[in-house]
């Protein structure tokens, strides 16, 4: 078997609700400021230049992230075409707006999205944080729907 070479950046956020969050909502609190966008163009303005990737073979970028950062990984996909795919783990597709937003938005052709959810995360008191399985499934359903 061949080796495969890969590059693994990882980047701290300090303010998750607000750097990660894609649009403010009447639904959350304040913090969820929507500052998303600012926190993609450091990526790829910033980030993505340092990592020298043209000069690597043309290697895909991939990106991912867990709860709020698999959120906004996933809302990334439909900011830019830098990324050939993302993983979203435990993603917070309970963020009020998301599927909505998803279901406005051209297709992912093409590109490879990885989704897990682990078992406990629907089973929160927080009536918004528990439609997080709806959440998801209603985006699976989406992808397939216009992906086929």
């Amino acid at each position: 078997m061949g080796e495969e070479h890969f590059t693994l950046v990882a980047i701290q956020i300090d303010d998750w609700n607000r750097n990660l969050s894609p649009w403010r909502s009447d639904e959350v609190d304040g913090s969820f400021a929507g500052e998303a966008g600012r926190t993609l163009d450091y990526i790829e303005q910033q980030v993505v230049p340092q990592l020298d990737i043209q000069s690597q073979a043309n290697r895909p970028l991939y990106i991912m992230g867990y709860s709020l950062a698999g959120l906004f990984a996933l809302w990334a996909m439909y900011q830019t075409d830098i990324f050939a795919g993302c993983a979203t783990c435990s993603g917070s597709m309970w963020y009020p707006g998301f599927v909505e937003y998803v279901n406005s938005q051209p297709t992912l052709a093409n590109k490879h999205i990885y989704i897990s959810l682990g078992g406990k995360e629907s089973r929160t008191s927080d009536r918004l944080m528990a439609t997080v399985r709806i959440g998801q499934r209603r985006f699976a359903n989406f992808s397939k729907k216009t992906t086929m």
